[in-house]
C-alpha cells in the first residue's frame, strides 16, 4: 500500500479518476493513505431478524406474492443467510472454519429462484 500511495502522489490524475479499494483492518495499513481516502464502513446488521428484513428488502412483494413455493424458498434463503452471517461472530466457538454466503450470493440465489 505504501507503493500505491507513492504512485498516486506522483502521477497526474484525470479529474474524473476514482480508485475504489476494499480492505480489512490491518495494523500496517499506512495512515497517510487512509487520511486521503473517503471511507465507507459497511457491516451486516446485528441479529437474525435484521438480516432477514434486509434480505427481504431486495425483492419486491410481486416476486413472491401468490407464489407459495417461491415465498418458502426466499424465506429459507434469507434465514440461512442470516444464520451464516450471525455465526461468523462465533467461529472459534461453533465452526471449525469460516463459511462464505455473502449478500451478493443471496441476491444471486434470489434471482435464480425468481426466474
Amino acid at each position: 500500500m505504501n507503493e500505491v500511495d507513492k504512485l498516486l502522489s506522483t502521477i497526474k490524475k484525470h479529474p474524473d479518476f476514482r480508485l475504489i479499494a476494499t480492505t480489512e483492518e490491518h495494523e500496517n495499513f499506512p495512515a497517510i493513505l487512509l487520511e486521503k481516502c473517503f471511507k465507507i464502513n459497511y457491516e451486516t446488521p446485528p441479529g437474525i431478524k435484521k438480516n432477514i428484513e434486509r434480505a427481504y428488502g431486495i425483492v419486491s412483494e410481486a416476486d413472491y406474492s401468490g407464489k407459495p413455493d417461491k415465498a418458502k424458498v426466499m424465506f429459507v434463503l434469507s434465514f440461512f443467510h442470516a444464520i451464516v452471517q450471525e455465526r461468523k461472530n462465533y467461529i472459534p466457538q461453533g465452526w471449525s472454519k469460516s463459511y462464505e454466503f455473502s449478500f451478493s450470493d443471496l441476491v444471486a440465489a434470489f434471482k435464480l429462484f425468481s426466474t
